[in-house]
């Protein structure tokens, strides 16, 4: 955050890059490390069930997931997460007092995040 204060950058990348980095902060390191360390296929998963969230409020693994979102995969508990809801990130936001919704929206935060920084192939 020190460096993006003494840059040049616009006011809404700052603001952008605050609002990751607080969401990062949010959650525990066990669960940060896998998700900010894993593959773009992985990454693009969880970005996908965030989508889905984002439009109609309902998410669903997929058939064959990548290995670490399988059943026993270090990230199974951030997709199950993902589709445990089903109302949409909107209407999620309007009710912050619930807290197991409130570590939703900072994972769906989190995954976008990280995968926006992901470099393109």
């Amino acid at each position: 955050m020190d460096l993006l204060e003494r840059s040049k950058g616009s006011g809404a990348v700052k603001d952008s890059v605050h609002l990751l980095v607080t969401a990062m902060e949010a959650l525990p390191e066990i669960m940060l490390c896998p998700l900010t360390s894993c593959g773009r296929e992985t990454l693009a998963v969880l970005s996908q069930l965030v989508d889905s969230l984002k439009d109609e409020g309902e998410a669903c693994i997929p058939e064959s997931p990548p290995a670490p979102l399988q059943q026993d995969g270090e990230l199974r508990w951030a997709a199950e997460l993902l589709c445990s809801c089903d109302e949409t990130l909107t209407e999620l936001s309007n009710s912050w007092d619930r807290p197991p919704e409130v570590l939703l929206e900072v994972l769906a935060l989190t995954v976008l995040g990280v995968h926006m920084l992901q470099p393109r192939e």
